[in-house]
């Protein structure tokens, strides 16, 4: 993919954009925008704790608090095959490993299939 900016879905919604993204050993970094849509905020709730879950856990585990099994309440989030992104010059959807991880600062990373 030579695309450095993505559209990130998460069940075919969109979820918001990783801009500038580079990729380093099989992950792609990134700036992270969230989507402003109408309707987005209602239905992504569970999407927008999951995220602030991430930046809290990433943050915790820099200073090592934080334990992995922390993210099992967000089995529903982080299974296979709900995350994809789109490039903004190829509009096929990629599948990402598991879910993207959310960073203080605005970085996101993920990883395609």
């Amino acid at each position: 993919m030579n695309d450095k900016d993505f559209s990130l879905y998460f069940d075919g919604l969109k979820i918001g954009t990783a801009c500038e993204c580079f990729l380093s050993d099989g992950v792609y970094f990134g700036t992270f925008v969230p989507c402003a849509e109408e309707g987005y905020l209602c239905a992504a709730m569970r999407i927008e704790e999951y995220i602030s879950f991430c930046r809290d856990w990433n943050q915790r585990a820099a200073a090592d608090e934080a334990d992995a099994a922390e993210f099992g309440r967000f089995k529903d989030i982080t299974s296979d095959d709900r995350w994809t992104v789109q490039g903004s010059n190829d509009p096929t959807p990629i599948e990402i490993e598991g879910a993207p991880s959310f960073f203080d600062g605005d970085e996101v990373t993920f990883r395609t299939k």
